[in-house]
């Protein structure tokens, strides 16, 4: 065993196999939603797929065309799915890991090389880029690998490896907004070369230029041609606009540069797509490292270049970030990422050897990288499942999205990497309102193989036609009209959807309500004749937690064009414990809207205390006109009354 852990592919293979453990950890279903960036990037690889090859995607503030055109293979094997792009997401997530290790080697030696790449695998930043959708970690292993090759050319006087690293520093500028500023802090870095270190590679340099320039000749002539579309978004978002750095610029400089600054130490990026809120980069122990790499390397940066390669690019690809707007923001800064790994690496080497030499505390570096991989995964696996990313990344939408997959058979259905239903529900048609087409992206890349087969309609008055139909619409417009294109004599199941809440938004609000309906399926368990021609025709009941859930099934005899309320109490010798008074059907689809032929499924949740019993339990359901509270009365085992009792035995949560 001793062995192997000196054998540094072993030790490699390690590292990586357990990146690649935690970025693939239940991809498919955390995050739990998919926020619209991540699905306009689908959608534009669903675009792709259908023929369309544009060599830069100008929606939504533009994007560099790479990260989508994988995509698109992705979802070419997988279907439109959440895990199709965030795949793409965790291989390039896993792949940076050995490039970090590879510029670790050519920088330094093989003690920081590991370091980094084990912090690189546990970081929370790192991580998170890894599981989201986002085409900024399609930079990441393309310029580390960039660097490494053309620090190999230097060293080795090497023109293959300048010829890769031109090709690849030219592929980099197809990624993600971060690779232009990336080519000012190689310029940087060779002027610093040319001027303190005077070393003789101009062939090597030469065809490293002309390599990049070549691949990315085709992007730059696009970039000068369209000039508002590919730069336009920086101005949108840098401190130079009034509208952000209200009239002082050079203020909010020095502020971001403070926060820039402390985001390593004290408090990071507060947006929880990019990070767990305000948690700074390193744990303390690795951000005493960091502080101690940077020390040492600014004490060699004349004489050390390689030192001083990695001070260069860390700082100036700090720049997205300090002069925009929402500093620290960690997916402008990821440009920092190939070289950030090895600061607190240096540190840690340095004070490995010191440690080393008094012959104290021997295991030092993996017990301080232990402990900060496990306060980075105690921290990042909570954050994914809690509810500020379950509003961040709108999952109420594809909640939306995978119920209408669920009706239709068709689609990504939930759960799993891959769309896995083939057989379709051919005679159901789904109306969805348009302004959930405008608002949420996700649902139009979730739905697209249903929109392709025609099972969604645009036009509600098509659902007449359907043997089965659904209706998808806003709770706070006028709706009721919709009904009426609802097909006749069926079971009606009405549902409220998730809960969404904007970025600066303090309150939820409900996204959608759901209306369905299918074939006439019913418990066969109770028969009682209300006034007015309303049918109890059956229920369930069950228990879930706390909460005992009702479904109440009442048929309609006759049109009846007045409002009804319905009261279900759970009482103990005739005490009400719980109760639930209110429309029917959650007050979507009220008995004023009711149909001859309808059966409506009216579900109801009560909540229980948690040591209570069943056994001697009532339920008591009745109809009540809600203008006057008079009670209708019914036929229920052959006696007149205005309730139905229902006995609760053999129910024990």
């Amino acid at each position: 065993m001793k062995r192997l852990l000196q054998n540094e592919w072993f030790v490699l293979l390690a590292i990586i196999l357990a990146a690649a453990l935690i970025r693939f950890y239940q991809l498919d279903t955390l995050p739990t939603g998919l926020y619209h960036d991540e699905a306009v990037n689908g959608i534009d690889a669903l675009s792709v797929l259908d023929g369309d090859h544009p060599l830069y995607f100008e929606a939504n503030n533009g994007r560099e065309p790479l990260y989508i055109y994988l995509i698109a293979l992705s979802i070419r094997l997988l279907g439109a799915t959440p895990a199709a792009i965030r795949l793409v997401s965790a291989l390039l997530g896993t792949l940076f890991i050995p490039c970090v290790y590879w510029l670790g080697r050519e920088l330094a030696n093989r003690r920081v090389a590991t370091y980094a790449a084990l912090l690189a695998t546990s970081s929370v930043w790192a991580i998170n880029l890894s599981r989201v959708g986002f085409r900024a970690i399609a930079y990441l292993p393309i310029i580390t690998s960039a660097l490494a090759l053309l620090v190999h050319s230097q060293k080795k006087r090497s023109l293959w490896a300048a010829l890769g690293g031109g090709v690849l520093l030219g592929l980099s500028l197809y990624t993600y907004l971060s690779a232009r500023v990336g080519i000012v802090a190689l310029c940087l870095i060779l002027l610093y070369l040319l001027i303190w270190h005077r070393q003789e590679t101009w062939r090597g340099l030469l065809i490293a230029c002309l390599s990049a320039i070549i691949i990315f000749a085709p992007l730059g002539i696009y970039f000068v041609t369209h000039w508002q579309e590919t730069f336009g978004r920086a101005g949108q978002v840098s401190i130079l606009n009034p509208a952000i750095g209200n009239g002082q610029p050079l203020a909010m400089l020095g502020q971001n540069l403070l926060k820039t600054a402390l985001a390593f130490f004290w408090q990071g990026d507060f947006i929880p797509r990019h990070n767990v809120p305000l948690r700074p980069v390193f744990d303390p122990l690795i951000a005493i490292c960091f502080a101690l790499g940077i020390i040492v390397l600014l004490r060699r940066f004349r004489r050390n270049p390689q030192g001083a390669i990695v001070l260069i690019w860390f700082a100036i690809m700090l720049v997205p970030t300090v002069i925009a707007e929402d500093a620290p923001h960690f997916l402008r800064a990821s440009g920092v990422l190939p070289v950030l790994y090895l600061l607190p690496a240096y540190g840690l080497d340095t004070l490995v050897r010191r440690l080393d030499e008094m012959r104290l505390m021997r295991g030092t570096a993996v017990g301080i990288i232990a402990v900060s991989a496990t306060l980075s995964l105690t921290a990042y696996l909570p954050h994914l499942q809690s509810e500020t990313v379950y509003y961040q990344f709108e999952s109420a939408a594809t909640e939306l999205a995978v119920g209408v997959n669920q009706y239709l058979g068709i689609g990504w259905q939930g759960e799993g990497y891959s769309v896995s239903n083939d057989k379709p529900e051919s005679e159901r048609l789904v109306y969805i309102a348009p302004r959930f087409y405008d608002s949420w992206q996700s649902i139009t890349y979730l739905t697209d193989a249903a929109q392709k087969a025609g099972f969604i309609t645009n036009n509600p008055q098509e659902l007449t036609n359907a043997k089965d139909a659904m209706m998808v619409f806003w709770p706070y417009e006028s709706w009721q009209e919709l009904m009426t294109y609802l097909p006749e004599n069926r079971l009606i199941t009405v549902s409220e959807g998730g809960y969404e809440q904007g970025d600066l938004e303090t309150e939820s609000r409900l996204l959608n309500v759901s209306i369905s309906t299918s074939a006439i399926e019913t418990p066969d368990n109770l028969q009682a004749t209300f006034e007015d021609g309303i049918e109890l025709v059956g229920y369930s009941c069950e228990t879930i937690d706390d909460q005992l859930i009702v479904r109440l099934y009442w048929h309609c005899t006759q049109s009846l064009g007045s409002s009804l309320n319905v009261f279900v109490h759970v009482l103990e010798s005739d005490s009400i414990l719980v109760q639930d008074d209110g429309p029917l059907a959650l007050g979507y689809y009220g008995t004023e809207l009711w149909r001859s032929g309808d059966v409506v499924e009216d579900v109801h949740r009560l909540t229980l205390d948690p040591d209570q019993t069943l056994d001697n339990l009532i339920l008591r359901v009745g109809l009540y006109h809600w203008d006057t509270l008079e009670r209708l009365a019914v036929a229920y085992d052959d006696t007149e009354a205005t309730a139905v009792d229902i006995p609760l035995q053999g129910l024990n949560p």
